[in-house]
């Protein structure tokens, strides 16, 4: 009712003084839409302080405002510390006169005082005294808390998008509370594991500090006032139980006798885009520590609701219409082509789905920013590899060559029934067409058997789809050893050897058989001189290697004669020996024989008549004999 009230009787003054929410907001240094959650009773009334600004702005009574507020204005406060005036209050006398006052204006008092706002200060402080008191004296007397926590929550958003959220620590009482350490969760309330954990808050002020976690980024920035680090005996009262923590070793961040203590932090937290959508709740946790005591002080907020940012079928953003597989970004991208939000992207079958982060830069071609997303099945898709099918459809994502960075997250649904059989679901692949290439390029994917999806990394958009690679065939038997080739020959390398010498001496002649075939064989090596065949001999020589053949041979006869060896010609020459020195011989002295006489000539006249007579004779006896 007190915060229907005060926002209702805030709107009136607003209006009457010809402000706007927005600029009244300007001038009480509040944010707008804070106000219009505080007029529209959204929001309880806010602080004292807040209060005395509004109340200067509209030149209003401000002690109006903090009465529909039900806060006690801080003056009151004091007088109400001091154990004389509360020991006043409490006295038959002053109770007599209270109820006595009661009874004979009854809610009217309250009326006329609300209807004159210009009443003085301090008739509306001595109604508040004698209403404060009035309750003190008949209720029981409960702890006054010496802790309070003051949890914003975000306003309904969109997952994946970024939430502002503001959180108040008070110690609105002279309590010393040693906080140490105060730590923050953001969780779905439904799924406790979706959970963005901020642990030591900044505890000075000024302080900020930014997190980074799969929950999602959150940036907290803290302001005090009489916040400071003590050391001492403190106590704390929380929710009406009292704590105490006592020397030694007793120091924290909290109130130091200078007035009401407090800590305030303003941040902003970027969800996951993939997180379910539902109500999600903040829960602080303040520690207090000595060594006797330890204590966490837990408080959460009112819960704040978020949706999925998937726009189904790529539905427009910012009010662009709804076609089939485009997803217009509207006001996600900057005109650098930087996403200020989370977008997830999808097809129209919803088989398809390409989740970009905030903080990512997505670019054309041109590089100009993306103003849309296309994803569509291809009528007519590249042929598969080799060995492989496509297990679903294959859809072109566009702008074709559009580029990210960091990649973006490409989630592909497959059709179980058309994995081949011998191909294991595991081996399942995501593959984009590399369009100069003309050939499909696998990626890096993670399956998902529970869902039939399978997930990559991409860092641009062509065509894409799911590929069963069939198993590598088996190689094919070895082909037969090809038959052996016959043995083939060839002689070489004739040599004679020396290529001259005398009578009867010896030349060697010599040559090298090869076979060059692919099988044993024998071969007949023919040796002519003067082409006259003079020796032969048989060889027998493995595949791929050789021997050597050996002749010897002499003549008697000096000359030139000519080898020929299976047309391998060479030559040697035979040389006469050289005659013998001949040896003088000694003459045997003979003794002197003297000569004979010479014969005298009618000797010579005898012996020639002796003869002529003989021959005579013989001619006639042999004459005589033929005619006989």
């Amino acid at each position: 009712m007190e915060t229907f009230e005060f926002g209702t009787r805030l709107r009136d003054l607003r209006k009457r003084a010809g402000l706007s929410q927005r600029g009244l907001a300007t001038k009480a240094g509040i944010d707008f839409s804070y106000l219009s959650k505080i007029e529209s009773g959204a929001m309880p009334p806010p602080s004292e302080k807040v209060i005395l600004r509004l109340a200067e702005v509209l030149n209003t009574d401000k002690d109006e405002l903090l009465t529909l507020a039900g806060k006690v204005p801080s003056d009151i406060a004091q007088i109400l510390k001091n154990r004389e005036a509360l020991e006043l209050l409490r006295s038959r006398q002053t109770q007599k006169k209270i109820k006595a006052a009661s009874k004979r204006e009854g809610t009217g008092i309250m009326k006329t005082l609300f209807s004159y706002k210009y009443l003085s200060r301090v008739g509306i402080a001595i109604a508040l005294i004698c209403a404060i008191g009035a309750s003190l004296w008949f209720s029981a007397p409960t702890p006054v808390r010496a802790l309070e926590v003051t949890i914003t929550p975000p306003s309904p958003g969109t997952l994946g998008t970024a939430h502002s959220f503001t959180m108040k620590v008070d110690i609105p009482n002279p309590e010393l509370v040693p906080i140490q350490s105060i730590d923050m969760e953001i969780y779905n309330v439904n799924d406790v594991s979706k959970k963005m954990t901020c642990t030591n808050l900044p505890l000075t002020n000024n302080g900020s500090q930014n997190y980074s976690t799969a929950g999602g980024t959150v940036s907290v920035t803290a302001s005090t006032t009489n916040w400071q680090w003590y050391e001492g005996t403190s106590s704390a009262d929380w929710k009406g139980t009292g704590y105490s923590f006592s020397p030694p070793n007793v120091f924290g961040y909290g109130y130091q006798d200078i007035g009401t203590a407090s800590i305030t932090y303003s941040g902003t937290w970027t969800s996951p885009s993939g997180w379910p959508s539902g109500g999600y709740q903040i829960k602080v946790n303040l520690n207090a520590q000595s060594s006797t005591l330890t204590k966490t002080f837990t408080e959460y907020s009112g819960q704040f609701t978020l949706s999925s940012p998937v726009l189904a079928g790529g539905g427009g953003v910012g009010g662009a219409p709804k076609i089939p597989g485009i997803t217009n970004l509207g006001s996600y991208v900057s005109s650098t082509g930087y996403f200020y939000r989370s977008v997830t992207a999808q097809s129209d079958d919803d088989k398809v789905k390409v989740a970009i982060n905030a903080g990512t830069t997505g670019l054309t071609t041109e590089s100009k920013r993306l103003s849309q997303i296309s994803i569509l099945p291809m009528v007519d898709p590249p042929a598969p590899p080799e060995r492989a099918n496509v297990v679903g459809l294959t859809y072109d994502l566009g702008p074709d060559g559009a580029t990210f960075d960091p990649p973006v997250t490409l989630t592909l649904q497959y059709d179980r029934s058309l994995i081949q059989q011998g191909v294991a679901e595991k081996d399942l692949v995501i593959a984009y067409y590399d369009k100069d290439k003309g050939e499909w390029v696998e990626l890096e994917s993670v399956v998902i058997p529970e869902t039939n999806t399978i997930v990559a990394k991409i860092s641009h958009f062509t065509a894409f789809t799911v590929l069963a690679k069939q198993p590598a065939a088996p190689p094919p038997p070895p082909p037969p050893p090809p038959a052996p080739k016959p043995a083939a020959f060839s002689v070489s390398n004739l040599n004679v050897s020396p290529a001259k010498v005398e009578t009867k001496e010896t030349v060697t002649v010599t040559v090298y058989v090869a076979n060059t075939g692919g099988t044993e064989g024998s071969y007949t090596v023919v040796l002519k001189i003067n082409e006259v065949k003079e020796a032969e001999k048989s060889v027998t020589v493995t595949a791929g290697s050789s021997t050597q053949v050996a002749f010897r041979v002499s003549r008697e006869t000096a000359g030139s004669y000519t080898i020929d060896v299976d047309g391998l010609s060479a030559s040697f020459t035979v040389t006469a020996p050289p005659a013998p020195p001949t040896t003088p011989v000694e003459k045997e002295e003979v003794p002197e024989v003297p000569a004979p006489s010479p014969i005298a000539w009618w000797v010579w006249l005898i012996i020639a008549i002796v003869a002529a007579t003989v021959i005579g004779l013989s001619v006639w006896l042999i004459a005589k004999r033929r005619f006989i």
